[in-house]
């Protein structure tokens, strides 16, 4: 599936992480818009349609966590593919992110060649689903297999 016409919100707030996440997913043939906090994205998210939400954990302001539960309780962002990007490598890390309403997490530094893979997985998976993927559909922890 080609990433042409999927529309992606990434909320970071590390300048040199926006701007990798961008480059990748732009490369890759997504649309990109940022967020440089969690109320910018909550306010993006309520305007516009987005395919997928790449999600830093740890904002200044509200945290990721908090704005994963705030889109899941939206009906309009109730089923959009949320993924986790974390500098915090421990599994609880992840389980935190899942309970909150993403489908996935990534840690960071990103792997620049399965970045774009991965966020195009979620938004198929979302696309297939019925009645959307729900929240804490797969764990990525970097290796290949799918969950």
């Amino acid at each position: 599936m080609s990433a042409n016409g999927h529309h992606i919100l990434v909320v970071e707030d590390t300048p040199t992480s926006m701007k990798l996440s961008r480059l990748v997913l732009e490369n890759a043939g997504f649309t990109v818009d940022g967020a440089e906090t969690g109320a910018t994205a909550l306010n993006a998210a309520r305007d516009r349609h987005y395919d997928a939400i790449v999600l830093d954990l740890k904002l200044s302001g509200i945290d990721g966590l908090a704005v994963a539960r705030q889109l899941r309780a939206r009906p309009v962002t109730q089923y959009t593919p949320i993924v986790a990007v974390t500098a915090c490598a421990m599994p609880e890390d992840g389980e935190r992110a899942l309970a909150a309403g993403c489908n996935g997490y990534l840690t960071k530094p990103i792997d620049v060649s399965r970045f774009a893979e991965e966020i195009r997985h979620h938004i198929v998976s979302a696309h297939n689903s019925t009645r959307g993927p729900g929240p804490g559909t797969t764990v990525n922890r970097g290796d290949t297999s799918r969950r």
